[in-house]
């Protein structure tokens, strides 16, 4: 008898083991799945919601550093515009999270063509991965270019934060924000 209940309670946990990982895979996926609405009705208030506070801060940091530093008039020339913003007062009292949505408006403003691409965009979600604190989504992202069609594979990564998943930075705004700090060192 005590086999059978050692027997039962190993599978037991190893049964609310796999439904655990499954609900947290379900619960990055539908993060995931939200961000992907965002980003096809361009709704920047939604992407900036669903960034993690440190991408977030790791975003202001570049900014703050170019506009603040041995180059900041250079600087301010160039990147107040993305941020539709004159005054660097302005900039002072943005809040990180508005910040990064202003910076996408801007984008937006500069380059309409991105929001009717990304409308038109397809995602896939290809698999989820958890590795410690961090979970690795590959999705695939399709876009219709100059009437080509043109697919790859994205890595995005996500992090919790008061019990919920949030983005963290992707690779090319990491790259760009390299190249904000190289610009204006």
């Amino acid at each position: 008898m005590d086999k059978f209940y050692k027997r039962y309670f190993l599978a037991f946990i190893l049964l609310f083991s796999a439904n655990s990982v499954a609900d947290v895979e379900a619960d990055i996926e539908s993060v995931m799945a939200t961000y992907i609405d965002a980003v096809r009705d361009y709704d920047t208030l939604q992407m900036a919601s669903l960034m993690h506070p440190l991408a977030l801060e790791r975003f202001r940091a570049s900014f703050d550093s170019a506009l603040q530093g041995a180059k900041a008039e250079q600087a301010k020339k160039e990147l107040m515009p993305l941020l539709s913003l004159k005054d660097f007062s302005d900039y002072l009292a943005l809040t990180n999270k508005e910040a990064f949505k202003r910076l996408n408006d801007g984008v937006a403003a500069q380059a309409p063509e991105l929001i009717a691409m990304m409308k038109d965009a397809d995602f896939e979600i290809i698999s989820t991965t958890l590795k410690g604190e961090t979970a690795y989504v590959i999705y695939k992202l399709g876009l219709n270019i100059n009437g080509q069609y043109l697919s790859q594979e994205v890595v995005q990564k996500l992090k919790k934060y008061e019990h919920k998943w949030l983005l963290l930075l992707p690779a090319t705004a990491e790259a760009a924000i390299v190249n904000i700090e190289k610009r204006f060192k």
